[in-house]
């Protein structure tokens, strides 16, 4: 029970099976993806999400001379999306990955960051929800051709 609310660390005399079996699936877990939060971002580095060109290390949207802000995790989702085109992004690592947290089958969390960077994104007038796919219960598919 500690180690998956979080504890690195837990002290019993003798181990048991199933806290061994806990450490080994956190670990596992982290190893199916282990070069995408590795990799560190580049002073200007940008790349081009459902038609605006997003600017990671400022935090900034541009599309057709306008700018929007972006909050750090509406970076990271749009980042993690474009990285994965075409896949389905499960709400396993979406959760792993942005909220640093398990994901337990409550999708609220990922639907409020999805329709925050929407917002964002119809700010400078795109639509984000035109290309991504939502499986439910699944995750997320970006697609850069809006679903007609």
């Amino acid at each position: 029970r500690q180690i998956s609310l979080g504890a690195d660390s837990v002290l019993r005399d003798p181990v048991r099976p199933e806290v061994l079996a806990e450490y080994l699936a956190k670990y596992l877990s982290r190893a199916k993806h282990p070069g995408r939060k590795k990799a560190p971002a580049r002073a200007g580095q940008s790349f081009h999400f459902a038609g605006g060109s997003v600017y990671s290390l400022e935090r900034r949207l541009t599309h057709g001379g306008r700018r929007a802000s972006l909050t750090p995790r509406e970076v990271q989702l749009a980042e993690l999306l474009s990285e994965s085109r075409g896949e389905i992004v499960t709400y396993a690592t979406l959760y792993d990955e942005i909220l640093g947290s398990r994901f337990r089958g409550d999708t609220s969390n990922m639907r409020v960051l999805l329709a925050k960077l929407d917002a964002s994104f119809r700010s400078v007038g795109l639509s984000v929800r035109a290309c991504i796919h939502v499986t439910p219960k699944t995750g997320y598919c970006y697609s850069p051709r809006p679903r007609l």
